[in-house]
């Protein structure tokens, strides 16, 4: 993602080398016709998937082939066909090739890409960081406890999101700089940063809190931060032993809880909607997280003889259908009725074959919608 070197002129001309390899293989990938071209805002940046539109698109299943591939190149360019973003750690080889094929999710495709290149994966708000093993079981745990935080009133707005996107050519410590300037917040031991040039970074709406730390931890760094929170240290990235830890695990979240309790009795697990709250050593949630992104691999094949299986074809009201399915199933139907406007809009849905997961990603396609499912329940949030 970056080179570094004690010397400018060298920097630049590495960079400019890595350039060259990279617009080469993009070249490659239009040539070959690789996926759809991504949709873009106004300003031209990709229209990432962000909150629950990102948390139903993860738990798809999708193919994927990738052939002495550049990590760096060939992810980037994954990420934005998909809107699916990911950050890749400075500390992973950007030129290292990957030889992967799978069919599955995407959390699982960015799962076996990091382990592959050495590393591991974790997702923070809205984008994938691809990075260390261990910094990828810690980061987390430390992003949480930094959100725990009260703040005062007069307090700088540390959790407000903005999309990033950098210039071709980054320097972190400037960036870092313009950052926490625009948002009034000094910065202390800034010279630990060192003197570094990274490729150009695109994020979907990410926290100042994330930005400052993302940005800090590939070089092992973190930051704390004053009681009025508008002055940040930099310090060493902190030896995070345990914590808590929160992921999306879609509509069987309930039911998966009971089936990994026994395995993990040292972890603290509860379930809450569509997500898993964990809570213990930070290297025991990271292996309970690796278990179950494996799990979605294991439950999605091409053919899906073991799962009964549903056609339909319709234009009706997006409740109607859900209410159908429900029906259909022997499931109680329930849904907040400040979805009532989302739910009313007419859609078309026309489904061969299809498990209940696919017939039901299909029917809240292109909405914020979540759904909570049990043996006996259907549920719309």
């Amino acid at each position: 993602m970056f080179v570094t070197s004690n010397s400018g002129t060298d920097i630049l001309i590495r960079y400019l080398s890595n350039v060259a390899v990279v617009l080469t293989f993009v070249v490659g990938i239009i040539l070959n016709g690789d996926s759809s071209l991504a949709q873009s805002d106004r300003n031209g940046n990709p229209d990432w998937r962000q909150g629950k539109q990102l948390n139903r698109f993860s738990q798809q299943g999708l193919s994927a082939s990738f052939s002495n591939a550049p990590l760096g190149t060939r992810l980037r360019v994954f990420a934005k066909n998909q809107l699916a973003a990911v950050f890749i750690d400075r500390r992973l080889d950007p030129m290292q090739e990957m030889n992967l094929s799978m069919h599955g999710t995407l959390e699982r495709l960015y799962w076996q890409v990091a382990r592959q290149s050495g590393g591991d994966c974790c997702r923070i708000e809205d984008f994938y960081y691809v990075g260390p093993k261990t910094v990828a079981a810690q980061l987390p745990v430390a992003f949480a406890g930094l959100k725990q935080q009260k703040l005062s009133a007069n307090s700088p707005n540390w959790k407000r999101r903005t999309p990033i996107s950098t210039a071709q050519v980054v320097v972190p410590k400037q960036w870092l700089k313009e950052i926490t300037q625009e948002a009034g917040v000094s910065v202390s031991n800034i010279d630990l940063v060192p003197n570094d040039v990274w490729s150009k970074v695109e994020l979907p709406e990410t926290s100042l809190e994330v930005q400052v730390g993302i940005l800090l931890v590939g070089f092992d760094l973190w930051y704390e931060r004053s009681v009025d929170a508008k002055t940040i240290t930099i310090v060493p990235f902190p030896n995070i032993a345990s914590g808590q830890r929160e992921f999306f695990a879609g509509p069987g979240a309930r039911s998966l809880v009971s089936s990994i309790r026994p395995k993990y009795p040292q972890l603290k697990i509860s379930a809450s909607g569509n997500r898993i709250t964990t809570t213990g050593g930070v290297l025991e949630m990271a292996q309970l997280r690796a278990d179950l992104v494996a799990q979605q691999g294991e439950n999605r094949s091409d053919t899906p003889a073991q799962q009964k299986v549903y056609t339909l074809k319709t234009r009706a009201a997006r409740g109607s259908i859900l209410a159908t399915i429900a029906q259909r199933t022997k499931r109680k139907f329930n849904y907040d009725k400040k979805r009532s406007a989302i739910l009313r809009e007419q859609i078309t849905v026309e489904l061969k074959d299809a498990t209940l997961e696919q017939l039901l990603e299909s029917v809240l396609d292109q909405t914020d919608l979540e759904v909570e499912i049990t043996d006996t329940l259907l549920k719309i949030k």
